[in-house]
């Protein structure tokens, strides 16, 4: 059985920006802390930082060679996934499942032909920017503006080919745009409760009840920062966010997007990968095994399966 799920990461990037093993450097999530756990599915972005993006499609080849010369060479503890099937596979033999995803459209420079290309790779989650404007969409930091008509002709793009969308760093005209145009369930990767600490890259009750109309997930992100606004967070914060959107929008649509190696700070007492189990147990113990296996594992799982086992006309 697959222990967990988790929706994002960015070791990926960071790996390579430091120069550091993905499977045992000094990050938040590596391979020896995925196998201590046990069978995880963890999901890892590439994302591209403004100076890589004019050489973008370069930039973003440089780290997924990475990322597969790091596969390749830890073979015995993780592999990657482009399937649920893989996944469950994987676990049978006791192995990570690797599944590859995109934190910013950048690398497609805006040619929807190229989602072909990328989901040949393995990519099955994708968000059209981080929070600045480009030519898919308006990010969190930015006020007004929602999809451009290459942004609407690329969600329907990655609907054909199954790829997830991703609204985690959209503004609210993007994500309303997305929630009124997708035909086929999305998800926020890594987003908080707004009503519980009110930053832009959370989702008011509104949002969150429009992905689980959508039948969509969103992942619970562990950002201090987005769990409380006294600048520290600890598990307790995580159960309140968690609380609220159970609440809002049932047990069936919320899983776990912690956002390691893209942030700063963790939790207190999460400090990494390695406290996956104990967070589990957290959640099971405020709200029962039910929900907690459905948060872990279950509904991202699911979600997977609606989106990517599709085919293509």
């Amino acid at each position: 059985m697959v222990t967990m799920v988790d929706a994002h990461c960015d070791t990926i990037t960071t790996a390579y920006d430091k120069g550091v093993s993905m499977a045992d450097g000094p990050l938040q999530v590596n391979f020896k802390k995925l196998k201590a756990v046990g069978p995880v599915a963890q999901c890892f972005a590439i994302w591209l930082s403004e100076p890589y993006r004019r050489q973008a499609l370069l930039e973003w080849e440089k780290r997924y060679d990475f990322f597969q010369r790091e596969l390749e060479a830890h073979k015995e503890t993780i592999r990657q996934a482009f399937c649920v099937a893989d996944i469950e596979k994987n676990a049978k033999e006791g192995l990570c499942s690797a599944i590859l995803t995109m934190e910013g459209s950048d690398a497609l420079e805006g040619k929807t032909e190229r989602l072909t290309y990328f989901h040949q790779k393995g990519v099955r989650i994708l968000s059209f920017c981080w929070n600045e404007a480009n030519e898919l969409a308006c990010g969190a930091g930015v006020e007004e503006g929602g999809l451009t008509e290459k942004g609407k002709e690329m969600l329907q793009e990655m609907e054909r080919l199954g790829i997830l969308m991703d609204v985690s760093h959209l503004n609210d005209d993007s994500f309303w745009d997305v929630a009124h145009l997708a035909t086929r369930p999305f998800l926020a990767t890594h987003s908080n409760s707004r009503k519980r600490t009110n930053v832009k890259r959370n989702l008011t009750d509104a949002q969150l009840k429009a992905i689980a109309n959508a039948q969509g997930v969103a992942g619970l992100n562990l950002c201090p920062t987005f769990l409380s606004r006294r600048g520290v967070a600890q598990t307790e914060d995580v159960l309140d966010h968690l609380r609220h959107m159970l609440r809002v929008m049932g047990e069936d649509f919320i899983g776990l997007g912690c956002d390691f190696d893209g942030i700063m700070a963790t939790p207190l007492d999460l400090p990494g990968a390695e406290a996956y189990l104990q967070l589990e147990q957290r959640i099971k113990g405020a709200f029962g095994a039910r929900v907690a296996e459905k948060v872990m594992r279950r509904n991202m799982l699911q979600l997977f399966e609606k989106v990517w086992e599709i085919k293509l006309q």
